[in-house]
């Protein structure tokens, strides 16, 4: 394996592959560069490759500092909404989890918390009572916004 810093795409895609998914996390918490290719992996053809790069962005969501949050929000948030969309419901409920992890605790912009509503709103008609559409709930249980509208602010 090549030094930290100098990782490949091929090479973390062979450490999630070969479950050794905790590995990935450590380097994924400590080097931005191997965060910013798992996020890419979030968007592989293949259906294992992303499940498992879901599996290792999750710890790394629960894990990481505000640093490693803002990089997977504001870099990341498109690949997680499109595994909640993509119709494999293995990459779905992982991306559900990252996505529940993620807005724990951390604001959403109003763009960003307007993209998950209309993405969200489908999917619970979609799956009904499933599985994935209680953890959704969850995500929106969770929700939190960056600045609250002017309406809504509290007034002396």
């Amino acid at each position: 394996m090549s030094a930290e810093g100098n990782l490949s795409e091929e090479e973390i895609r062979n450490l999630i592959l070969s479950w050794r998914i905790v590995d990935a996390v450590e380097l994924a918490l400590r080097d931005t560069g191997v965060l910013r290719i798992l996020l890419k992996l979030l968007e592989d053809r293949d259906g294992t490759t992303r499940t498992r790069a879901f599996m290792a962005l999750n710890e790394v969501v629960k894990r990481g500092d505000e640093r490693v949050r803002f990089t997977v929000a504001t870099e990341g948030f498109d690949a997680i909404l499109e595994g909640l969309s993509s119709g494999d419901s293995k990459v779905a409920m992982k991306a559900v989890r990252v996505l529940k992890n993620l807005v724990e605790g951390f604001p959403l912009s109003d763009e960003a918390l307007l993209r998950l509503v209309h993405t969200i709103v489908p999917l619970v008609k979609k799956y009904g009572d499933d599985v994935i559409s209680g953890e959704l709930s969850d995500v929106v249980a969770h929700l939190n916004i960056l600045y609250p509208p002017p309406c809504c602010a509290l007034r002396f």
